[in-house]
């Protein structure tokens, strides 16, 4: 009767207030563990750039030019051990390339035009926007920091991460219910993870598929229809990177009272020991 009807609608209604919770929280953590991986790779990236060997093989002389085969095998140890890393790299005050992981791009790739080296050699670490790698052509983003020789900026310490094997480890495994899944953007919506890899830094879920009115701010929850289907989507925006985790899925999935909301979270490797 109306009674049972009363009950069942109050019950959906708090069903739904808390999986929107549910996710929310989600997006929100998965926003703070891609910030966290982030500042730990730059405090690295920072701490190896201060290292001496990296200081004094930027320096024209005698112990610069030997000090630059150490730094080549050391980070060419870097490269190999995390498969995230694309490659490890070191340019002078111009951009040029003279130290790395991979020898056989040194003193033929340029970078000076780039934004992380502008922001590196002005003095700052530095977190790029994903970029097209000019070596294998691979969206990447690059994680900077200058190079000090006293008071002097001497050239820009890089990290190149090959953004497909950074979604492999850190985002492709999350799963939410049954067929739910999580989406990284970039703040202006530009796809750096998705299941279908062929969107990744090619389409914007803001312009492409018009989700632009309803990302605004720090976070929330919206509902939407695709192909047919009633989704829901929570999303909330990292402070470090202003990247944007997405977490969709079918409200007929999230929202059944005959089950408990499960999201799968792939664990973070924290720790690159330099």
């Amino acid at each position: 009767g109306i009674t049972s009807f009363i009950v069942y609608a109050k019950a959906k209604g708090a069903i739904k207030e808390v999986r929107e919770e549910q996710l929310t929280q989600n997006a929100q953590s998965t926003a703070n563990l891609v910030d966290l991986w982030a500042g730990q790779r730059m405090v690295e990236v920072e701490s190896l750039a201060k290292q001496t060997l990296i200081v004094t093989s930027t320096q024209d002389s005698y112990m610069g030019r030997n000090a630059r085969t150490a730094v080549n095998d050391e980070l060419m140890k870097l490269a190999e051990k995390y498969d995230y890393i694309e490659s490890m790299n070191l340019a002078d005050v111009n951009g040029e390339l003279f130290c790395g992981s991979d020898p056989a791009i040194l003193g033929k790739v340029q970078v000076g035009d780039r934004g992380y080296f502008k922001a590196s050699i002005s003095g700052e670490n530095h977190i790029s926007k994903p970029i097209k790698s000019r070596v294998t052509g691979n969206p990447v983003f690059v994680i900077a920091s200058p190079v000090l020789d006293g008071d002097q900026t001497a050239g820009v310490l890089f990290m190149v991460v090959d953004i497909a094997a950074f979604d492999v480890q850190y985002v492709d495994p999350i799963q939410i219910g049954a067929e739910g899944y999580a989406v990284l953007v970039t703040e202006e919506g530009d796809f750096i993870a998705h299941p279908k890899t062929e969107l990744i830094l090619e389409a914007n879920v803001k312009t492409d598929y018009d989700f632009g009115p309803q990302i605004q701010g720090e976070s929330g929850t919206f509902y939407y229809t695709f192909y047919g289907d009633e989704k829901v989507m929570s999303y909330h925006q990292s402070t470090l990177t202003g990247w944007i985790v997405l977490m969709t899925a079918e409200t007929s999935d999230i929202f059944s009272s005959a089950r408990e909301l499960k999201v799968t979270v792939g664990i973070i490797a924290l720790g690159m020991v330099v």
